[in-house]
């Protein structure tokens, strides 16, 4: 447990993942962000990677969620939606 945050939460984080395991951690990573109110460019921004870059880790083709995206997933704040005037 790091900051209260459960560590073991998300899915296991080999790097020699199988794709199959890569694309249902992706997955989940997904439903998590857009559980706490992120878009991917959102979290990439907070991040300082690129949409992209949270796009492929969701679709686990190239590369599995980093393990620190797990835990900072949890103390980035949900952006603020704009109001339409």
């Amino acid at each position: 447990m790091v900051f209260g945050i459960n560590c073991e939460k998300g899915p296991a984080m080999s790097s020699k993942q199988p794709e199959e395991a890569r694309q249902k951690q992706g997955k989940a990573f997904a439903d998590k962000r857009k559980s706490k109110g992120h878009t991917q460019a959102s979290l990439g921004k907070a991040f300082g990677v690129t949409r992209e870059t949270v796009a492929e880790w969701e679709r686990g083709k190239k590369q599995e969620v980093p393990k620190m995206a797990w835990l900072a997933i949890e103390a980035v704040e949900p952006r603020e939606k704009k109001s339409k005037k």
